[in-house]
């Protein structure tokens, strides 16, 4: 059995259901009552429709169950006097009768009806009917009330949305100023780890241009070529300041468009010395078209640099045979640049944590080198992570591709 719930109706303050008898058979409306009555609903039963009529004006019904057949005014004419009244044209009527021609129906239902009910009356019938149409009433009534009240719920939100923004400002200062603090002190780690090579090139190169000198005769040729390439390693430690630099202050990065293919041979070549102190070699394999990308070009060959040393380190154990890097350059989905690097090393061992700052699994090492790289990725409006492979492993990033050249 359906049981009406007096809540789904009325105004929002869940007031009681109001509903309306009009009979001029007053067994009708005895019966009526005692259907409903003890379903928790408010029934005001009247014998005529004029009756009926003026107590609505004064107190809305939430349903009229109305006669058609009544002298003096028949339920044809109440009905239409409900629909034209403003405060009552809303209020769902359900015909009471005996008549079944179908006319009579239509006729009902064009005067603004919603239902039918036919005498004699059915309990079932009576109650599924009234409770399908109170239902329907309160979430009508619920409608008009939000719609009465949607500008002051809309300047309520606004202020709220206007509060919470003046709040994310605020904290995002806070969070930027924290941020200038902490920044200063990953960068100063990032200048230790990206220094160590050129500076330890360096220094190897220095002790043995002095002993070149100390031969006699001294070895003068020999010097002169260790000479050129501390020059270049010195070049390379400016560089790296001087992207440092770059990075605190975000004004003097130079975002231009790059063909990804240029930076891979440059990396693959500035790292070839290093590649066979280590006994490994760098391939490039460019795109066979340019690949076009809007970045700054020191930040991104240090991407790179970083990738490919990382994958040396990984290296140190494999055989010397095995000891390959393999830079890729690809276009992808007519969207991205990908680069992907390829070592032959032992794999990440904690790959979920491999962007993470600080986090290492070398004896030695500072654990910055892949969380800066993930950085300056995703400075550049890009993607990167890592996979492991059979024969090592393989760290991968997108950027978005230069407009013109999609």
């Amino acid at each position: 059995m359906t049981t009406i719930n007096p809540q789904v109706i009325g105004d929002v303050d869940a007031q009681a259901v109001r509903v309306m008898l009009v009979d001029d058979t007053p067994e009708n409306l005895t019966l009526l009552k005692n259907m409903l009555g003890d379903r928790g609903l408010d029934i005001f039963a009247f014998p005529s429709g004029s009756l009926a009529l003026r107590a609505a004006e004064k107190s809305v019904p939430d349903l009229v169950l109305l006669d058609i057949t009544m002298p003096e005014m028949d339920g044809y004419e109440v009905c239409a006097r409900f629909k034209r009244h403003p405060q009552l044209a809303e209020v769902p009527i359900i015909f009471l009768s005996a008549l079944t021609e179908t006319s009579d129906k239509v006729k009902g239902f064009k005067l603004g009806a919603v239902d039918f009910i036919t005498k004699p009356f059915q309990f079932e019938e009576v109650h599924a009917r009234v409770s399908t149409h109170l239902q329907l009433r309160g979430l009508r009534k619920r409608l008009e009330y939000h719609n009465r009240h949607l500008q002051q719920l809309v300047d309520e939100k606004c202020r709220e949305l206007a509060e919470a923004h003046k709040e994310s400002r605020k904290r995002l200062a806070e969070i930027a100023h924290m941020n200038r603090n902490i920044t200063s002190s990953v960068y100063s780690a990032a200048i230790a780890h990206d220094l160590r090579q050129p500076l330890a090139a360096i220094l190897s190169n220095a002790e043995a241009a002095e002993l070149f000198l100390e031969q006699d005769p001294p070895a003068v040729e020999e010097v002169k070529e260790i000479l050129a390439d501390i020059r270049r390693d010195d070049q390379r430690a400016n560089q790296i300041l001087q992207r440092m630099r770059n990075m605190l202050n975000k004004n003097q990065t130079e975002i231009e468009e790059i063909d990804i293919n240029e930076i891979a041979e440059d990396v693959a070549k500035f790292l070839g010395a290093e590649a066979k102190m280590r006994n490994a070699r760098i391939f490039s394999e460019p795109a066979p078209e340019a690949v076009k990308v809007l970045a700054d070009r020191i930040q991104l060959q240090q991407v790179m640099i970083n990738l490919v040393l990382n994958g040396m380190d990984a290296m140190a154990d494999t055989p010397v045979e095995k000891r390959t890097i393999h830079i890729r350059v690809q276009a992808v989905e007519q969207a991205y640049a990908e680069v992907i690097v390829t070592d032959a090393g032992v794999g990440f061992e904690h790959i979920e944590h491999a962007f993470e700052s600080f986090f290492t699994t070398k004896p030695h090492g500072l654990g910055m080198g892949l969380s800066i790289t993930a950085a300056l990725i995703h400075a550049h409006g890009g993607q990167i992570w890592a996979e492991n492979n059979p024969l090592g492993a393989s760290v991968y990033f997108r950027l978005p591709l230069e407009s013109g050249a999609r």
